[in-house]
């Protein structure tokens, strides 16, 4: 018993010497405001994204960043103003740039978009369901690369399959040479608009 509580009272000296030495090479100097950068940043990219999602023309995105705006504490953000710098939305393609101010800093930009392109398509008869299948190869491109994750949907049933950067759609159709509009959603919930098929 004796040896037990000699070797934790050891252990125990130790760590506490080993404590000791860590809180004395900690860095004293870590700059406060270097945290809140990096929080106002990422408040501010959600703010984009959000409001990208809700409008559909520049005036609406405006709106939308306003009413973002007004949803969250001035004591939780340090926006002193924004400026717009870009806005676009169009067939397979939704995008912004925005300029953040702050009350202490430098200003920074937040650029989220979603990019869709049809590569190539085909249709083919497909007789295990009896009807046309129009099969299109669609690639997606986002601010930060390929999107992890994608959702497509048609007013037709469809399937997706993913391989690399490439995202194969098959929609049944009524007929060969119809276009299908696609909603395509990314993770974040941003939407394009894409037209797959056709003659």
């Amino acid at each position: 018993m004796a040896a037990y509580t000699a070797s934790a009272g050891i252990i125990v000296t130790i760590l506490l010497v080993a404590l000791l030495v860590l809180t004395a090479y900690r860095p004293t100097q870590v700059p406060v405001g270097e945290s809140y950068y990096l929080l106002d940043r990422a408040v501010a990219y959600h703010l984009t994204v959000n409001a990208l999602e809700a409008s559909s023309d520049p005036r609406g995105f405006v709106d939308a960043l306003n009413e973002q705006l007004s949803y969250i504490s001035p004591l939780y953000h340090r926006f002193s103003g924004y400026d717009v710098k870009y806005y676009d939305r169009r067939l397979g393609y939704v995008g912004a740039v925005v300029e953040w101010r702050m009350g202490y800093g430098p200003a920074f930009l937040t650029s989220p978009f979603l990019s869709a392109e049809e590569l190539a398509h085909h249709y083919y008869y497909d007789a295990k369901v009896a009807s046309w299948i129009l099969k299109s190869k669609v690639t997606l491109l986002t601010e930060r690369g390929y999107p992890p994750r994608a959702t497509f949907r048609t007013p037709y049933p469809c399937s997706v399959e993913r391989s690399g950067s490439i995202w194969t759609v098959r929609v049944l159709v009524p007929a060969s040479g119809t276009a299908v509009n696609a909603t395509i959603y990314d993770w974040r919930g941003l939407s394009v608009i894409l037209t797959l098929g056709g003659s």
